[in-house]
């Protein structure tokens, strides 16, 4: 079966409305799309057909409208529980509706209190079960490897295992599996909710010089202890690193697989993926990139538009091959799967003045990107 139509939106994007003596001159420039529906020209992976699923939206997981058009979006996978603010999330401490400023797992970020009105782990558990989507989850890099277990055996475990997580650098007993496992049956939910994958930490490379020292850039965003690679892979002696998180998180559930905060230029920000690859490409089970293409975006007009819709014939392949070259320097040769789990075509709302993301034209854009 085929399907015919104009495609005059592309035009209106690309051109603007046409005044009414525009409108024959602009005849002879539209195009026809045949869509072909009966023919799978390729298959696409679930994993590519996701959305973040921030915290902050709070009560709208539990909104049934919303849930249902989750659901009948296409959409496979949630990454939650944010970006950034996934460097401020005390998980316990959400799920309890806690919230203590000055402790290490408190509910909220820089003395806020998020305990009454943000998303928790349940909260997400419901609103994943009910749209019949799946998760990314990005842990919070302060944590230590015992609190991570605990989220693991919270989302992945059994009350009946009676392993032990241990006590962490602060002195608080994460005791055993089937204790989180529990919390999560007396929340309402009896059965596991099966998280595979988990990202350690958000941006880590752009820690701010308050908390992650003055080495981190003067403009740093995230609030992560370390923006040195070496450090966040072996941890400090302060704080636990990506090897030691990962054994923890993998001792509880060996099945899942655990992502390495990285960068698509590896010589950005102080070498810092080649210092992630250096230090664990051997064993990582991930690599994590964000490649924005642009922090301001070309100019809204027909010539802006051409750029944006051939950048992804340009980016991908040449952030690719990069990454190759890279594993092959300094990853022994190992060809690591590639995260790309945020993506768009500005990194930055408030960057984007004319809302072209909102646009039918960044619809094209990452359609592209995915074909790409």
């Amino acid at each position: 079966m085929l399907k015919t139509f104009r495609l005059l939106f592309v035009l209106m994007i690309l051109l603007g409305l046409a005044a009414p003596a525009q409108r024959s001159a602009q005849a002879a420039n539209e195009y026809t799309l045949t869509i072909q529906v009966n023919q799978t020209l390729t298959s696409v992976s679930p994993l590519m057909l996701g959305s973040n699923a921030p915290s902050w939206l709070g009560d709208r997981y539990s909104d049934s409208t919303f849930r249902s058009r989750t659901r009948f979006s296409g959409l496979r996978y949630q990454r939650i529980p944010g970006g950034s603010w996934s460097n401020m999330y005390g998980w316990l401490s959400c799920e309890q509706r806690m919230f203590k400023a000055g402790q290490a797992y408190q509910c909220g970020g820089e003395g806020e209190d998020w305990s009454s009105w943000i998303a928790r782990p349940t909260d997400y558990i419901n609103f994943l079960r009910a749209s019949k989507t799946q998760a990314v989850y990005i842990l919070n890099v302060n944590a230590t490897a015992q609190e991570a277990a605990a989220l693991v055996a919270f989302f992945n475990g059994d009350p009946s295992d009676t392993r032990v997580i241990g006590v962490d650098r602060y002195g608080q007993d994460w005791k055993t599996v089937g204790m989180w496992a529990q919390l999560r049956v007396d929340h309402g939910n009896a059965q596991p909710f099966y998280i595979r994958y988990w990202d350690f930490g958000n941006e880590v490379y752009g820690a701010t010089q308050a908390a992650g020292g003055s080495e981190c850039a003067s403009y740093g965003w995230e609030n992560a202890w370390t923006c040195d690679g070496a450090e966040y892979i072996h941890g400090d002696a302060n704080h636990d690193g990506y090897l030691s998180i990962r054994a923890a998180m993998r001792a509880v559930d060996s099945t899942i697989r655990v992502g390495a905060v990285g960068n698509e230029d590896p010589i950005d920000f102080n070498n810092w993926g080649v210092k992630v690859l250096q230090e664990a490409g051997s064993v990582m089970d991930y690599y994590v990139i964000h490649p924005y293409p642009y922090g301001t975006p070309p100019a809204n007009n027909a010539t802006g538009w051409a750029q944006i819709l051939a950048k992804p014939r340009q980016q991908w392949p040449a952030t690719k091959s990069a990454l190759q070259t890279a594993f092959d320097t300094y990853a022994g040769g190992r060809q690591i799967p590639i995260a790309a789990n945020e993506y768009n075509l500005v990194y930055s709302h408030d960057l984007d003045t004319q809302k072209m993301m909102k646009t039918a034209g960044n619809m094209l854009f990452m359609a592209e990107s995915l074909g790409q």
